[in-house]
């Protein structure tokens, strides 16, 4: 009976072992990259790529380094559209960019990021985020940003 404890106890051991040791990333949740979102409103607090005021084809999102167009996504958050950069849009570094609406500057948006890399995640996150040129308004429990726009 012993024996076969000690069998028993050995095989548990090398399983823990061999389990230790797998590199599965399969079974594994990342954390999610840095995103700067922001909203767009009028004087009455209206969103106005929610009420149709501006389209998304009126947002101009530029890198001021480079001269190129960045890409970012719409995103509707309790009914309100919500404009959103992801940082994996970003390449590693610090980078200058102006945000415009119909061909006028709304803000510049300067954000230094760093990639953090991790035996099954990568993920890169802002370690300084500066908002330029305009006043706005961040609300902490929706993660947004608000800018007035006239």
């Amino acid at each position: 009976m012993k024996n076969l404890r000690e069998k028993f106890t050995y095989l548990i051991f090398l399983i823990l072992i061999q389990s230790c040791e797998n590199n599965d990333c399969s079974s594994v949740v990342c954390a999610p990259n840095s995103t700067f979102r922001f909203e767009l409103v009028n004087t009455n607090r209206e969103n106005l790529l929610s009420n149709g005021t501006l389209q998304i084809s009126d947002i101009r999102i530029i890198n001021l380094d480079s001269q190129s167009t960045v890409e970012f996504a719409l995103i509707n958050q309790n009914n309100n559209d919500i404009i959103e950069i992801n940082s994996v849009n970003i390449p590693t570094g610090t980078v200058n960019y102006i945000i415009q609406a119909s061909e006028i500057d709304i803000f510049e948006l300067l954000i230094t990021t760093e990639r953090t890399s991790g035996e099954c995640c990568d993920v890169t996150n802002f370690s300084e985020l500066r908002i330029l040129n305009s006043e706005y308004l961040f609300d902490g429990t929706r993660g947004v940003y608000t800018f007035l726009f006239e």
